[in-house]
């Protein structure tokens, strides 16, 4: 039962088992000492099957765990690079709600999803480019202008010029636009300059 006792076992299980100690430790990550689950989660980074821990993953990168192992679970998601593992970021590591946002958390999403180079997973991050949660469309325009996604480029222009959307989400979009619009993008954004709004400009 006590916590370090825990923790070096797990150590000792993968030193001795390697990938074949995972189907032992992922049921442990869940409800666990934060120490103990850091553990799995550096002994997951270390070489395990990502593909396979979508589910624990999930529930360790959820609100409310220790900021440690939310850290570290969603970063092991963003590596898994899959549209399974996007859609546990947005739904289980940043689930929309109206409380409060964590900008830690949002920040750390923002990241993990931005390494992500499939394309099925960045369809998924585009899905909140078509809602009207504010902070899912800026998350989404954010994130696929650093992937400098080709496909939402459109969107960006749309996004960027509008005077009526809110400013925080046209300056995402412009500087999005420049990112994965090449020549075309610049010179859209260029035309924002043209506008009466300081920050716009």
């Amino acid at each position: 039962p006590e916590r370090w006792t825990r923790y070096y076992a797990v150590r000792i299980l993968w030193r001795e088992e390697n990938t074949a100690a995972l189907p032992k430790l992922l049921p442990l990550l869940a409800d666990n000492y934060w120490q103990v689950q850091v553990a799995i989660l550096d002994a997951l980074a270390e070489g395990g099957d990502l593909s396979q821990a979508g589910e624990p993953l999930g529930a360790a990168a959820s609100p409310g765990k220790n900021w440690e192992v939310r850290a570290r679970a969603i970063r092991l998601l963003g590596q898994s690079n899959s549209a399974q593992a996007a859609r546990t970021l947005l739904e289980k590591a940043l689930p929309p709600t109206a409380g409060a946002t964590e900008t830690e958390a949002e920040r750390a999403v923002e990241e993990a999803l931005s390494g992500m180079t499939d394309a099925d997973a960045l369809k998924v991050v585009a899905e909140g480019l078509a809602g009207t949660d504010l902070a899912r469309k800026l998350l989404a325009v954010k994130v696929l202008g650093r992937a400098k996604s080709p496909d939402a480029v459109a969107k960006f222009k749309e996004i960027g010029l509008d005077a009526a959307a809110p400013t925080p989400l046209r300056i995402a979009a412009i500087r999005s636009l420049v990112l994965a619009g090449g020549e075309e993008g610049v010179a859209a954004a260029i035309k924002a300059l043209d506008g009466g709004e300081a920050a716009i400009r």
